[in-house]
């Protein structure tokens, strides 16, 4: 069975559907893990996400489902985890605000009051974590090992077939810029007060800095 059918499997065990460009990237091998787990196709520079294999999306919709869990999310909310947070929260796509439209992705938070809208679609997705992984990194993460610019430079080639064209111009002039090193012995290619500088007028998405509450708190 290939990633996108047993993808496609999964959801409708649950009556959801992936958003076309997700199994798209997974026809193309791009939510593929390699067999030690050690680097993953999708966002393999960001030290801030971790791609969800089809059996851990289907462990997490399965808990989603559970009468007693304690996030008592609304099946109405159509979530789709794809990927996590070092600290366990979740990326998922939100289906149920889709409606004929982009399905919108957004952060579902463990230990906050609140979870976070994040983009309009996937590929405001993936343009707006490659812009926050390029303001820090260290020279033994992916992007700063070796030489920095070389592999931004790579990471925009693989993953410009699913972008926008404004999308990967921006990412284009951003790895062009000169490496910033700091005292820390951190490095980036742009602040980090400067990330939503260039986010937001290439995302056009407001409703990326308004809260949302996907289940219930305490």
């Amino acid at each position: 069975m290939t990633t996108s059918a047993e993808l496609r499997e999964i959801s409708a065990a649950h009556g959801l559907t992936w958003p076309e460009e997700y199994l798209t990237l997974a026809d193309d091998g791009m939510v593929d893990a390699s067999p030690t787990g050690a680097e993953i196709p999708l966002l393999h520079f960001s030290t801030n996400f971790e791609l969800l294999g089809a059996k851990d999306i289907a462990r997490r919709l399965e808990m989603f489902a559970e009468p007693d869990d304690f996030r008592n999310i609304d099946p109405a909310e159509g979530l789709l985890p794809f990927g996590m947070e070092p600290g366990g929260n979740l990326y998922c796509f939100r289906t149920g605000a889709a409606g004929a439209g982009p399905v919108p992705v957004v952060l579902l938070q463990n230990d906050e009051q609140e979870d976070e809208r994040l983009a309009p679609d996937l590929a405001g997705f993936i343009f707006a974590e490659m812009v926050g992984a390029s303001a820090e990194f260290y020279d033994d993460d992916y992007l700063g090992e070796g030489e920095p610019r070389r592999n931004a430079e790579a990471w925009l080639q693989s993953h410009e077939p699913y972008l926008g064209q404004e999308q990967a111009a921006a990412l284009r002039e951003l790895f062009a810029r000169p490496l910033i090193v700091r005292d820390d012995d951190s490095m980036g290619f742009l602040e980090f007060s400067e990330v939503d500088e260039l986010v937001d007028p290439v995302l056009r998405y407001p409703e990326r800095h308004e809260p949302i509450q996907l289940w219930e708190r305490g």
